[in-house]
């Protein structure tokens, strides 16, 4: 089945996948950060900004439901085999879970840090929840850090399943939600 023949993805939710997908990546690069020896300011300048990309996930992963609840996915291909719908189905809805249980897990351990967390300095989360608390802090943190690597198997698992579909069986299922010379050209005003 051509790419063409199959109905696609309304253009926001395109947007809006595409949007979460450049947030994750960050997110999982900029995570790896963490990792490094940084001096106290380092380590507060990293926290603002993860935490400002964290909300940010948050806030999109909202409209990405709020978006989905009035606009329902384009029905699968007619010949798609059955374990191949529960699959779509079960990732899907496992993304959809860790793309909202990471920032809120990651937002409730920061309310625990016994370092000042604030997204991009402009408000502190530490608070938030009780306070500093190391103990707390930690445990929250592994939570953060369980969830965050099941994101990204998740992910690996979602992008994998698109690669096949698009190279091995040639089905046009990447271009349901691939990016068209239209959207991008939408809202730009003609040229002179």
């Amino acid at each position: 089945m051509t790419t063409s023949a199959l109905p696609s993805y309304q253009p926001w939710a395109r947007r809006l996948h595409w949007i979460s997908a450049a947030l994750v990546l960050t997110m999982l690069a900029a995570g790896q950060r963490f990792n490094l020896d940084l001096n106290r300011e380092e380590r507060i300048f990293s926290l603002a900004g993860h935490s400002a990309l964290g909300l940010s996930l948050l806030l999109v992963t909202l409209m990405r439901v709020a978006y989905r609840l009035h606009n329902p996915a384009p029905p699968f291909a007619a010949g798609l085999p059955d374990w191949q719908r529960q699959m779509s189905v079960l990732v899907h809805g496992a993304l959809y879970v860790s793309l909202f249980a990471v920032p809120v897990l990651g937002l409730i351990a920061a309310s625990a840090s016994p370092l000042p967390v604030q997204p991009a300095y402009l408000f502190n989360l530490t608070d938030a929840l009780g306070g500093a608390d190391e103990l707390r802090f930690l445990l929250l943190r592994r939570y953060h850090q369980l969830s965050t690597w099941l994101l990204a198997l998740l992910l690996l698992t979602h992008v994998g399943a698109a690669i096949v579909h698009q190279f091995v069986w040639k089905d046009g299922v990447l271009g349901r939600m691939w990016p068209t010379a239209g959207d991008r050209m939408k809202g730009l005003p003609p040229p002179n």
